[in-house]
């Protein structure tokens, strides 16, 4: 087996045992986070926002109810990807437009809450602590998309089938 294989069955094989409850998920998300930096998300945020006092308060109240949004999404992200990976070894048209629908739906559903709450931080704070936001999540959601996205088998690759974990 070449290098990419074994990384594509390693991605496989950890997105269907790691996705296999909707809480893991969430925990897998923040995991990938803090392998790519050691910290855990909130804290990368606080870095990006460098608030104190009022601004703080403010700002960390209208975040928690963001992210308690966008962990949903998140959720579904996740089962979304281990939909993809039960489906990919028989993948028929129907069920590939079924997937690609719902990714589309789920890509416009989180840039629609990125602009809400962009809106709502701009409102409470500053244009420039709005962007500030915008930016380290988007930063953040690409670094998790990147990271279980290159996981993932391409359409019509030839991926071996794992029935042990010695396999792997």
């Amino acid at each position: 087996m070449n290098k990419r294989t074994n990384y594509l069955i390693a991605g496989a094989f950890f997105c269907l045992t790691t996705l296999a409850t909707t809480a893991q998920s969430i925990r897998n998300e923040v995991q990938i986070i803090q392998g790519a930096y050691g910290i855990e998300k909130k804290q990368i945020i606080e870095e990006a926002m460098n608030l104190s006092g009022k601004e703080a308060s403010d700002f960390w109240s209208i975040y928690e109810d963001y992210e308690d949004k966008r962990e949903m999404l998140g959720e579904q992200r996740f089962l979304l990807i281990h939909d993809y990976l039960i489906a990919y070894p028989s993948l028929t048209d129907a069920k590939a437009s079924e997937i690609t629908s719902r990714y589309f739906k789920n890509d416009e559903a989180l840039a629609r809450l990125h602009k809400k709450y962009y809106k709502k931080v701009k409102k409470a704070l500053s244009p420039i602590q709005a962007a500030r936001f915008a930016q380290a999540e988007g930063f953040l959601q690409n670094v998790v998309r990147i990271q279980l996205e290159s996981q993932l088998p391409f359409i019509g690759e030839s991926v071996p089938i794992i029935t042990d974990i010695k396999d792997r």
